[in-house]
């Protein structure tokens, strides 16, 4: 392995993976979680297919319970990227899938500018970082950046400090064991 590969294995990539997947986490939480004595009996689940309806890229009436569906499964499929990538198991997958959303939620706030509409992101529930107000081009960037470094960890993997890489360490040793042991 070369200097700079150790460096990216064990410098860049472990705190970017754990910062990633904690932005993951803390969106999930905020969708899920926040507020949700305040808000009972509605709760903040049905704040966020609320803000799913108002993108006004399903019909509410027609669609609504593909709404609550995306409004209940998406910061599900959100923590599980977040603690996959905390833990680095399994990092890859789940850093395609962020990316995955990523995009989808960067074409969503895309198709809110360039139609003209009013609309909060809620992308982290309640809490606007580091944008505040109406989905405009800070979304944009902040979704374009979280998209690099999904994009990134999706190529590059979890790095040194992660349980993917004591898999690989392990099925690079048991090939080793297999290469040597067919040849004695």
């Amino acid at each position: 392995m070369s200097a700079l590969r150790k460096l990216e294995a064990f410098v860049v990539l472990p705190p970017l993976r754990v910062a990633f997947g904690g932005v993951m986490l803390f969106a999930a939480y905020q969708k899920l979680f926040s507020g949700l004595v305040l808000a009972f009996p509605a709760g903040p689940v049905w704040n966020f297919a609320d803000s799913i309806a108002a993108y006004d890229i399903l019909d509410k009436h027609t669609n609504e319970h593909l709404i609550v569906t995306a409004a209940y499964t998406l910061p599900w499929l959100e923590a599980i990227a977040g603690i996959l990538l905390v833990v680095g198991l399994w990092a890859r997958p789940a850093a395609l899938l962020s990316a995955a959303m990523m995009g989808v939620f960067t074409l969503a706030n895309l198709s809110i500018i360039l139609r003209q509409m009013d609309v909060s992101c809620s992308c982290f529930g309640d809490f606007e970082w580091p944008c505040s107000g109406s989905v405009g081009w800070c979304q944009v960037g902040r979704n374009a950046a979280l998209l690099g470094v999904a994009a990134l960890l999706a190529w590059r993997g979890a790095g040194a400090l992660s349980f993917d890489a004591r898999t690989e360490e392990t099925r690079a040793a048991e090939d080793w064991l297999d290469e040597h042991v067919k040849d004695a």
